[in-house]
């Protein structure tokens, strides 16, 4: 009897990785909502001036041409995971998640393909063991940017309890494929960048980026992936929710 109603006792909560239709997990689904705000490039398409080198054919004076450069501008990437039946560090990442999905809303609103979220590591720290450290990557790329690569590395720190991470926050950088002139069609050139020993000639070139990233446990958006049907959490028009 008293083995009976331990059982009887014990949660049940909707399979979200077949839909929701069937309540037999004994384990909440958590969501996650991610964002990395920062600095980054943009390209640009228009005459710039760069100084030749003074030689056979030229005096060393200033030319004009068109060119598709980069100036400083914003990235922000956003989304969210998925993990149905969690272990306490499962939910943190793209392979441990049963959906997922991720998008950018500047320098384009554009849907990510391929999104990677992964750690290195992710530790519990602190005198009480409430505390938690984080290191890893993000990876993916730009559908409206000519599937161009973003590649960010991530650490921060954040919250441990009741058995789970809820919530991290750090800075990243990035060494992303060149910003792409999506105005210019039908060529949407990538930008190109010079060097300090050579002003005449743009070169290829990968980007940086930087700033600010954060994630966060989302109660009200678990309990409803916990529920019988499963309901997930709201993505822009065009972006993919990754199964």
């Amino acid at each position: 009897m008293i083995a009976a109603a331990a059982m009887a006792s014990v949660a049940a909560f909707a399979d979200c990785g077949n839909g929701g239709d069937v309540p037999v997990e004994t384990t909440p689904a958590r969501v996650y909502n991610i964002k990395f705000t920062g600095k980054s490039t943009v390209a640009k398409t228009g005459s710039t001036t760069v100084v030749e080198e003074a030689g056979c054919g030229n005096d060393g004076s200033s030319v004009t041409t068109s060119q598709t450069y980069r100036v400083p501008g914003k990235i922000v990437v956003q989304g969210w995971i998925i993990d149905c039946a969690p272990a306490c560090d499962e939910g943190l990442t793209t392979a441990g998640a049963t959906y997922s999905a991720f998008w950018t809303t500047k320098p384009t609103k554009s849907n990510i393909s391929e999104p990677t979220l992964a750690y290195e590591y992710v530790n519990v720290i602190g005198k009480k063991a409430t505390q938690a450290e984080i290191y890893g990557t993000f990876t993916g790329t730009v559908d409206k940017q000519e599937g161009r690569a973003l590649a960010f590395t991530y650490a921060g720190q954040g919250k441990f309890s009741k058995g789970y991470y809820t919530s991290f926050s750090g800075n990243f950088v990035g060494n992303d494929a060149a910003p792409i002139d999506t105005t210019v069609v039908p060529d949407c050139p990538a930008s190109q960048v010079l060097k300090c020993t050579d002003l005449s000639t743009f070169v290829d070139e990968n980007t940086a980026s930087f700033g600010t990233w954060t994630m966060k446990y989302n109660s009200s958006a678990s309990k409803k992936a916990s529920k019988t049907p499963i309901s997930l959490p709201s993505v822009p028009s065009g972006v993919t929710i990754n199964q």
